[in-house]
């Protein structure tokens, strides 16, 4: 694994970090702050899968194998949000 991908990958994690404490914090809680929380938290998840799991270097088929939990897990945790009372 390259250093420079390895520095890019810490630096985007940290500056997503970075974003989520801002966004947290600087705005009234609603949809979007939530939304745009999520999206930096899954891109950190993939980000960290993909480098620090070693998976970005696997052959595709095994990579395409991660597909089905993932949306598995996403449709789950869907399906739980709307189940909440609001």
């Amino acid at each position: 694994m390259e250093t420079f991908g390895l520095i890019g990958v810490w630096a985007y994690l940290v500056a997503a970090t970075v974003a989520e404490v801002i966004v947290f914090y600087a705005f009234p809680a609603s949809t979007l702050v939530n939304t745009s929380i999520g999206v930096l938290a899954a891109s950190k998840a993939v980000l960290i899968v993909l480098y620090f799991m070693h998976l970005k270097y696997e052959p595709r088929s095994i990579q395409i194998l991660i597909i089905p939990p993932a949306f598995l897990v996403v449709v789950l945790v869907l399906t739980m949000v709307f189940s909440l009372p609001h």
